[in-house]
């Protein structure tokens, strides 16, 4: 470990990288003349100075969902140089990094099967724990505890996982197993759980055991995105009124709820929250409202448009919105100063300054 963060001291101490190429460590980039392939590479920080990155092997197809292959996982300094790489299985969603979207900051988390993997950033050494089946994980805002909830019946159970100890312990929740199943779930620093389920009239309600939380009242298809803190958490809803927008919106534990001015979507996903929750990021869509009224889908720039932002919620507002290109994936700084985009096989930094 000493030797890791004289490692990381002296990749700072050469300067802060603009951009990392991957090729040298066997990413194949699409060929000159080619559209890039999509976006099937995952990104996330460990710490301000550190990255992890997943990539496929080789060449995969559509034939390959659902079934396990390797892949290569590696972890790089803010500068670029090698910490830790290995060889790693899984399927599509552990690639991207979709079950587990944020990182400690000072280990990889990594699933196997039903195993949940605690790796030093040299890949080193590993310490497991047994996920329950098909659970949802989420890791919480400050890193420290990964929540796996899974189905009981038809009610809700979750493990609580400590990342420094790599303990574990059982609660047994009293929310609709459909949230899980639907995957509209977020976690708090103290362990509540945010849940909802995808139908017009469904409930957004909190399990905490230390708070308890009002009824949240506003729009309709209420989805739960990230805890900011404790007590306050970022949610999306779809308005009442014709032809309707999803808005973001804080809602505080005291009942308090604030728009977030200066963002509409068809909807929102893959939020991940800085590490003192005043900055979140998330993709979104821009949806057409008149060609789904019609029964049209997507046609590129008349139908769905992609794109990610960055909320400051602190001054409720969005700092940073930039267009989702096809083959690109991005990440969030756990400071929340800056964001990394992994496009075809390079990163790119962006400085957040507002």
């Amino acid at each position: 470990m000493v030797a890791l963060l004289v490692l990381w001291t002296a990749a700072v101490a050469i300067g802060q990288s603009t951009s990392i190429d991957l090729t040298p460590f066997g990413y194949k980039k699409a060929m000159d003349g080619h559209y890039a392939k999509p976006a099937f590479a995952g990104l996330s920080y460990i710490g301000d100075n550190a990255l992890f990155v997943t990539f496929p092997k080789t060449e995969r197809n559509v034939a390959s969902y659902g079934r396990p292959f390797s892949y290569t996982g590696i972890v790089l300094s803010r500068a670029g140089i090698k910490v830790g790489m290995a060889q790693l299985s899984g399927n599509y969603d552990d690639v991207l990094q979709k079950r587990i979207n944020i990182q400690p900051l000072s280990n990889v988390l990594v699933v196997v099967g039903d195993q949940l993997r605690i790796y030093s950033p040299s890949f080193s050494s590993f310490r497991s724990i047994e996920l329950p089946s098909r659970s949802q994980l989420r890791v919480s805002p400050n890193r420290k505890t990964i929540v796996a909830i899974s189905q009981e019946g038809n009610k809700s159970m979750d493990k609580i996982i400590d990342v420094q100890n790599a303990t574990s312990h059982i609660d047994h929740l009293d929310f609709d197993e459909r949230a899980v199943r639907d995957g509209l779930l977020a976690v708090a620093n103290d362990r509540s759980v945010a849940h909802a389920v995808r139908d017009r009239d469904g409930e957004l309600a909190v399990h905490s055991w230390s708070l308890r939380w009002p009824a949240f009242e506003v729009g309709k298809y209420q989805e739960p995105l990230a805890f900011t803190k404790s007590d306050e958490l970022l949610v999306s809803a779809m308005a009442d009124t014709p032809f309707p927008p999803t808005e973001l919106y804080l809602w505080k534990q005291n009942g308090v709820v604030r728009k977030v001015r200066g963002s509409k979507a068809g909807f929102y996903s893959s939020a991940q929250p800085s590490l003192d929750g005043q900055r979140v990021l998330m993709k979104q869509t821009n949806i057409n409202d008149f060609l789904v009224l019609m029964g049209g889908g997507d046609c590129g720039d008349c139908g769905e448009s992609y794109f990610y932002s960055v909320v400051d919620v602190s001054f409720a507002k969005v700092i940073l919105k930039r267009r989702q290109e096809w083959n690109c994936t991005e990440a969030l700084s756990p400071s929340g100063t800056e964001l990394a985009e992994l496009c075809d096989g390079v990163i790119r930094f962006y400085p957040i300054l507002h």
